[in-house]
């Protein structure tokens, strides 16, 4: 019934593929003795997973090409990809069948050997600390991921532990590794995410009725002692509760830490840190170019590091990816693609209630009418699920 739409849609698809920088290339990020990176080719669908020696200018490592392995299926969702400890090992997980169920595989680096370890899960892969122990998690009749398994390489599924399951359908079950590397996290009873750094947990958490988060601190001792730990009355509060700021989740590095959050309608970082005595906690928010923008985290894979790696964008400036420095406190755009011609406002709307909302404007410059002129805008604004629009240029990719 569409068939005369045909040659539209091949225009349409040709116009949008010529606004495209098919060939391109993530900024690399550094991990252990190689800098990983993955890569796309003009006329193919998938990404290509890449490493080089971190030291030299050694040859570039093909890990995984999406694209052979999508040869012959109609669709091919690669959700993780997961390099072991030791560097000598990839895990991958694949979906071929579009249902968002996926199977783990394991490529040995070295002889280039490829088996299956893991059938039936919802894609997330964390490596044990000895390159032995996958943990994934497997989903229940409805879809809900809900249960936490190890599997130890080599042995069937069927011997696979079972260290978790969520029966309640209002949550999901997941796991991650801390930033250290030291840690697998659970919890009950209250919303939180959970990181180690140094000699204490770091926990973002609405405990208290606090229902835009908050950042409070454990020692690790406490929670290692298991009569202690089923207490959480010697958690402290790392900053005062400030119910203008959401707070969303802490990234670890060794000598400093990143705060994640919401304020005056936009994301925020915040670097902190303690004092020399290490008895003080302090923040500083990154100060941004631009009046309205959006940011997001990039790659982050060393934990000994003085440099954090976010993504930045606005309305007139596309994704960047930057690297901030915590001893200089500089950053450093390494990746940018520019858009000429373009300007943008942050102007605010006032409710039936009396409440102000921001809006981010973009136009081109030679299209604005000057001011008091009726001008067409077309507005488009989300608030549900505390998942508003940020402030970014969508770039077909």
């Amino acid at each position: 019934a569409l068939s005369h739409l045909d040659g539209l849609q091949d225009e349409l698809y040709k116009e949008l593929l010529s606004h495209v920088q098919e060939t391109d290339q993530m900024v690399p990020y550094p991990h252990g003795d190689f800098v990983y990176y993955t890569r796309t080719e003009e006329g193919k669908a998938y990404h290509i997973h890449c490493r080089q020696p971190r030291h030299d200018d050694g040859a570039e490592e093909i890990l995984l090409d999406v694209n052979k392995l999508a040869e012959g299926h109609a669709h091919c969702g690669v959700r993780s990809v997961e390099v072991s400890p030791d560097h000598k090992l990839l895990a991958y997980s694949v979906d071929l069948m579009a249902y968002e169920t996926y199977d783990i595989y394991i490529k040995d680096l070295t002889t280039n050997t490829i088996s299956k370890a893991v059938e039936g899960c919802n894609g997330t892969i964390v490596w044990g600390r000895d390159t032995e122990t996958l943990f994934y998690v497997t989903q229940d009749a409805a879809h809900r991921s809900h249960k936490v398994w190890s599997h130890l390489l080599g042995a069937p599924q069927s011997d696979d532990t079972s260290l978790f399951t969520e029966d309640d359908e209002m949550f999901y079950a997941d796991v991650f590794k801390t930033s250290s590397g030291r840690s697998l996290l659970r919890t009950l009873g209250v919303q939180y995410t959970v990181e180690h750094w140094q000699n204490e947990l770091l926990i973002s958490t609405n405990r208290d009725g606090d229902v835009n988060f908050k950042l409070m601190s454990v020692p690790l001792h406490i929670v290692l002692d298991k009569q202690k730990a089923a207490h959480n009355s010697q958690w402290t509060s790392v900053f005062a509760y400030d119910p203008t700021v959401k707070v969303e989740s802490v990234i670890c590095f060794e000598s400093f830490i990143v705060l994640k959050g919401r304020q005056d309608g936009l994301t925020q970082r915040w670097i902190c840190g303690k004092d020399t005595n290490n008895s003080t906690w302090h923040k500083t928010r990154l100060p941004m170019p631009e009046a309205i923008y959006s940011l997001g985290t990039a790659k982050n894979a060393e934990y000994a590091t003085t440099k954090y790696r976010y993504t930045y964008s606005s309305l007139t400036t596309p994704l960047q990816t930057v690297e901030y420095d915590f001893i200089s406190n500089k950053t450093v755009i390494l990746k940018e693609t520019p858009v000429p011609h373009y300007d943008r406002e942050r102007v605010e709307a006032t409710a039936s209630d009396g409440t102000a909302i921001p809006m981010s404007v973009i136009y081109r410059k030679d299209k604005k009418k000057a001011e008091g002129q009726p001008q067409a805008l077309h507005l488009y604004g989300y608030g549900s699920y505390e998942a508003p629009i940020g402030a970014w240029v969508w770039i077909l990719s």
